[in-house]
């Protein structure tokens, strides 16, 4: 049976941290499917009480490993829990969504391909509000156009073998909001199979930031990233 190392974000989740990791190592000590897990919980810039509740987790439970950044930076949080996972695949889930079902749905498919990209927007499976919903569609297609490769649910879950993972993580230039963007289009240059699998979402509180101010960031950061990747290339040949 495979090892799973679970990758969790968090930044001013102190309603729901503790509730939701006690659920989920209790859950995953019963599963029949996974030989051995570890949380990874990344707290990134946390003004609430996050890293308090968070450290008392790891103190009650030697399967709760936690880091602590100091700035707000999700795509860092999660490169920091690709670097330091230790076990044979990695999945990354957020502290309001947490789906074993796709876990152990997708541990089937990982033996075809390297990643299992869980995707809100496969086969009418978003549930999300009609603005969030048009939002992401947009953000999919222009991230896919600006990179130049199909990126399209880059932000969902993702069961990635560990070795890879880290590899094409340590590879990526960029954090924040488009680091998901970028591991998904190394792994498509880099020729990874990729099997793309439905989420479904419904919302349980109101999105963090606003979703043009996030939009428009994204725009400029994938930008960005397009520029260090030409001149890259261009300096290395």
């Amino acid at each position: 049976m495979p090892s799973i190392s679970i990758i969790i974000p968090v930044f001013n989740e102190s309603d729901l941290i503790q509730n939701v990791c006690y659920k989920l190592v209790s859950d995953l000590n019963k599963s029949e499917q996974i030989s051995d897990f570890e949380i990874i919980l990344v707290e990134n810039g946390s003004s609430d009480n996050s890293p308090i509740l968070i450290e008392e987790l790891t103190k009650k439970n030697n399967r709760v490993i936690a880091f602590h950044l100091p700035n707000p930076d999700y795509g860092l949080a999660l490169k920091t829990g690709i670097q330091n996972a230790k076990n044979e695949f990695i999945i990354n889930f957020s502290v309001d969504f947490v789906d074993l079902n796709f876990l152990y749905e997708a541990l089937y498919d990982i033996e075809k391909c390297d990643i299992v990209l869980g995707s809100y927007n496969i086969e009418f499976s978003d549930q999300r509000s009609i603005i969030r919903r048009i939002g992401s569609s947009v953000y999919n297609s222009l991230s896919s156009f600006i990179l130049g490769e199909d990126v399209k649910g880059s932000h969902g879950f993702k069961l990635m073998k560990s070795k890879i993972a880290k590899q094409i993580s340590e590879e990526c230039y960029m954090t924040k909001d488009i680091f998901d963007d970028e591991m998904i289009y190394r792994m498509i240059k880099n020729k990874h199979k990729i099997i793309k699998k439905p989420l479904i979402f419904n919302e349980i509180r109101k999105p963090r930031s606003g979703i043009i101010k996030r939009g428009m960031r994204a725009f400029v950061l994938l930008i960005y990233l397009k520029l260090l990747i030409i001149f890259k290339y261009k300096a290395s040949n």
